[in-house]
Order: structure tokens, then C-alpha cells, then sequence
């Protein structure tokens, strides 16, 4: 698809051009993100394991001694509900959600936002809150199948960008913005997401080839986990932050192309044109300023008769 390799190209140049702060507010989320992860495994593992000696249970097991399946099946229950320590780190996560939707929005402006201005937005709970309301909406639908979890996802996704530009806005108003935004583009924005599969493939071989590393290999996965995670989600939310600006403005034709701005909204040739318009940047008014032109067109016609 055209768009989502021209809307990749503008976010490598874009992400070059800052390269220094969007690798450095990356790898900031990214390592914040590890060591909570870190620390929650590691309990999770002890408050498992504690007093345990695993090669004994599994010898045991084999020789099928009931007592190791009792013990085995107890573990299983407790790491079942211990589950809950795997979701700290992206609740820790979520709290970054706003100011780092500030942050590549900026970049995408012709801005180039300095680190600080990423802490500078304390839009904490915010995040959260959005956050935490996207996860229990695509929970929700996960619990028929994965499919409908996986597309509510996406329909979603541009709630943030819709919270940040609107702060006076609900959280779940900026959901459901989201979901009619997204209508129609849904597959576009899942082939831009999956394009970046090759990416993943490549670096988790790299990893597993640190991680052969006498001594050091698991430290050395975990910092090259993490640098590679900087980079990769640099490109992506670059990415993503011009799809919300062509679903909202006439971005990337403006720029490259700002004499055919009008006509390719007008000929169905602008990949996200049914939500751009050349006068209104905020896609909260864009039903209300339809339903107004169409009342003065038909008292125009009225007239006119």
C-alpha cells in the first residue's frame, strides 16, 4: 500500500532528524519498563519457587510419585494467581502513554522536542486512566475471541492522540472518537503494524545469540532488548503519529504535494480522506461542521428555486 510506505519513509526522516531525543525517551520507557518487569518476575519466581529444588520435582515427576503431582499441580495454582504480577509493568508503563504522545506529535509539527519536554508533560493520571480504559474495553472483547481484542485494539489506538490535542474531552469520549476515526482504516494501520514483523524476527535472533553468552549473556540480551526496543518503537510511534495527522489533516500531501491538497480529498486519491479536511483540525467538530454545511446548501437551494 502507497500510504503506508510513504507514511514509513516520512517517519524514518523525521525520526533521524531527532534521532538523539527519540532514541533517549525510548530507551528511558523501555528500561523503566524492564526493571519492573524484572523485579515482578523475580518475586513472582521466588514466592513460586522458594524452598523448592526443581531438578528433584522434575525427576520425581517422571518416576510419576503423587506427591510431586500434588506439589506440581499447588505451584501451578499459585502461579496462576500470581498472574497479576505480569500486568505491574504495563500499568507502570501506561503512565507515559499521554506524555509520549506529546512528545512524537511535537517531532511531526517540524518541532524537534528536547527530552525535557517529555517530562514536562505530568499528564500522569491522565494516561492511566485512559489507559486502563482502553485495556478493560479490549479485554472485554478478547473474552469472545482474540480477533475482536486484536481489531478493538486498533480502533483505539488513536484515543491518546485524541486525549492529548482535546484535554477537556473524556477519556471515553476519546475512545469512541477513536473507533470512528479508525472506521475504514483499521487494516491499513494492522498491515503498518505488521510490516515491522521482519524486525522482530531479526532482533530475536540476535538476542538468543547474546543470550549463548557465557556469564553475560542474559545482561547482555537484556541491554540489547532494550536499545533495539528504543529504535524499533522511535520508528513506529513516528509513524503512528502521522496517521492520526492524515486522518485528522491533510499532512503528508500538504507537504509534498500542497497544490493537489484539495483535489485529492475531492477524488477519493488521499488515503485517509474521509476524515481531512483543509479548515477543521479537530476531528470532535467534523460531524457537527458536515450537518452545518448540508442545512446551508439545502437553504442556498431553497433560495435559489
Amino acid at each position: 500500500m502507497q500510504a503506508r510506505k510513504t507514511i514509513k519513509e516520512e517517519a524514518k526522516k523525521l525520526m533521524k532528524e531527532n534521532i538523539k531525543n527519540v532514541f533517549l525517551v525510548c530507551l528511558f520507557i523501555g528500561i523503566f519498563y524492564t526493571v519492573f518487569e524484572v523485579i515482578t518476575s523475580s518475586i513472582s519466581e521466588y514466592v513460586i519457587w522458594a524452598g523448592i529444588d526443581r531438578q528433584e520435582l522434575s525427576t520425581e515427576l517422571k518416576k510419576g510419585v503423587k506427591e510431586a503431582y500434588d506439589l506440581y499441580y499447588s505451584l501451578t495454582k499459585k502461579e496462576t494467581l500470581l498472574v497479576f504480577f505480569d500486568i505491574i509493568p504495563i500499568i507502570i508503563a501506561s503512565f507515559f502513554v499521554l506524555p509520549r504522545t506529546g512528545f512524537f506529535l511535537k517531532q511531526i509539527e517540524g518541532k524537534k522536542p528536547a527530552v525535557k519536554e517529555f517530562f514536562s508533560e505530568k499528564r500522569y493520571f491522565e494516561s492511566f486512566k485512559l489507559k486502563l480504559l482502553i485495556f478493560v474495553k479490549v479485554f472485554l472483547w478478547s473474552l469472545l475471541l482474540v480477533i475482536p481484542g486484536i481489531i478493538k485494539a486498533i480502533s483505539y489506538s488513536m484515543a491518546p492522540y485524541l486525549k492529548y490535542k482535546n484535554p477537556e474531552k473524556s477519556c471515553g469520549e476519546c475512545i469512541k472518537k477513536s473507533s470512528d476515526l479508525m472506521e475504514g482504516h483499521k487494516g491499513s494501520l494492522f498491515i503498518f503494524y505488521l510490516s515491522f514483523i521482519g524486525w522482530y524476527i531479526l532482533a530475536s535472533i540476535g538476542l538468543s545469540a547474546m543470550n549463548s553468552v557465557p556469564f553475560i549473556g542474559m545482561y547482555l540480551s537484556i541491554a540489547g532488548n532494550c536499545v533495539f526496543s528504543a529504535l524499533i518503537n522511535g520508528y513506529i510511534l513516528s509513524g503512528e503519529a502521522i496517521f492520526y495527522k492524515e486522518l485528522t489533516e491533510p499532512y503528508l500531501l500538504e507537504k509534498y504535494n500542497p497544490e493537489q491538497k484539495n483535489n485529492s480529498i475531492k477524488d477519493n486519491q488521499k488515503p485517509f480522506e474521509e476524515y481531512g479536511t483543509e479548515n477543521n483540525n479537530d476531528p470532535f467538530d467534523l460531524k457537527e461542521e458536515k450537518n452545518c454545511q448540508s442545512k446551508n446548501d439545502g437553504e442556498k437551494g431553497g433560495e435559489e428555486s
